[in-house]
């Protein structure tokens, strides 16, 4: 068989074997990662795989996290899993917390959820406490070259 005739079958088997994980960010036959992204008023955003928005604490420090007791409860961690370690997506880190459970990380920074967000995509933690930021992707993240 021509090489012309197997390249349109292999492109089009790529294609339908691809466009299925659109819906779930990450996802393998062997490692699953709760991470999406979102397009929002505040341009792309980092969700969970509910499409729940994610959120950075300015009193993090890299790989650490400063939100513990009370301010958990409010800002709850985005909670990791021990296989989630291996091969996290490009730029995705799996932190441990002082209380000892994993947590994601984007660019190092803790990736949190915020607990008066009720419905997928809202952005109401925001600035709370001028403190508290959606956590987006770094300028050129997912571009193409």
């Amino acid at each position: 068989m021509a090489v012309s005739m197997i390249y349109p079958r292999v492109l089009v088997l790529m294609t339908t074997l691809l466009l299925p994980l659109g819906a779930v960010a990450w996802e393998t036959s062997d490692h699953d990662f709760p991470l999406a992204s979102r397009q929002t008023p505040l341009g792309l955003v980092w969700t969970d795989d509910s499409a729940m928005t994610l959120y950075t604490y300015s009193r993090d420090r890299p790989e650490s996290s400063a939100c513990t007791g009370e301010c958990a409860v409010q800002f709850p961690p985005h909670v990791a899993e021990a296989r989630h370690r291996q091969f996290p997506p490009e730029g995705f880190s799996v932190i441990t917390r002082p209380d000892g459970r994993l947590q994601w990380a984007y660019e190092s920074r803790p990736l949190y959820r915020y607990s008066g967000d009720r419905e997928p995509g809202e952005l109401t933690g925001h600035g709370r406490d001028d403190r508290w930021w959606v956590a987006q992707p770094v300028r050129g993240y997912g571009e193409e070259d």
